[in-house]
């Protein structure tokens, strides 16, 4: 009884030679995977609503998530806290001085329709002089007013204005 069992189970670990077969299919992806070239690995930065596992302690009964907070994955994201000086009038020097810490810069490439040169040009308004706890991005929005969209340029860091086509503008007569 023994013998036979061992038998068996000897029998069953013995390795049974593969099986030739002439399925082209297979062995077209046989030979794709020969071929084989290692590639780079990438990484993209995730939503920032993406749960994340990894959890680190900092303190008895509190964790934090081990990534990147979302300002630093997008930093027009920051809240800021900003008072701008009485030295700068206008819409311009005001959004740059707003971007000066974020990484960010006004764009000076984008050939600027003329409202939006104007826009630029135009003294700041007294409310805009103080934004308290404010989303960068917003307080620039906030600059250009409702006429106009911010576009962002992630890759360059450049922010500019774009007039908002639902505001046509004044109708000429």
């Amino acid at each position: 009884m023994a013998v036979t069992l061992l038998g068996l189970l000897l029998g069953g670990c013995a390795v049974q030679p593969p099986v030739a077969t002439k399925d082209p299919q297979y062995l077209t992806q046989r030979n794709k995977s020969a071929a084989w070239a290692p590639r780079p690995e990438v990484y993209e930065n995730q939503p920032p609503s993406r749960p994340d596992p990894v959890q680190v302690q900092t303190g008895r009964y509190s964790f934090i998530p081990a990534k990147p907070r979302v300002e630093q994955l997008n930093p027009l994201l920051a809240v800021i806290d900003v008072q701008i000086p009485d030295t700068i009038l206008t819409v311009k020097d005001s959004a740059q001085y707003l971007l000066q810490f974020s990484g960010y810069q006004l764009s000076q490439t984008v050939s600027h329709e003329a409202h939006v040169t104007a826009l630029l040009h135009h003294n700041i308004p007294e409310v805009h002089r103080h934004f308290e706890q404010v989303i960068l991005r917003d307080a620039l929005l906030a600059l250009g007013g409702n006429g106009y969209r911010l576009l962002v340029d992630p890759v360059n860091r450049m922010v500019a204005y774009e007039r908002d086509p639902k505001y046509p503008g004044w109708a000429k007569e």
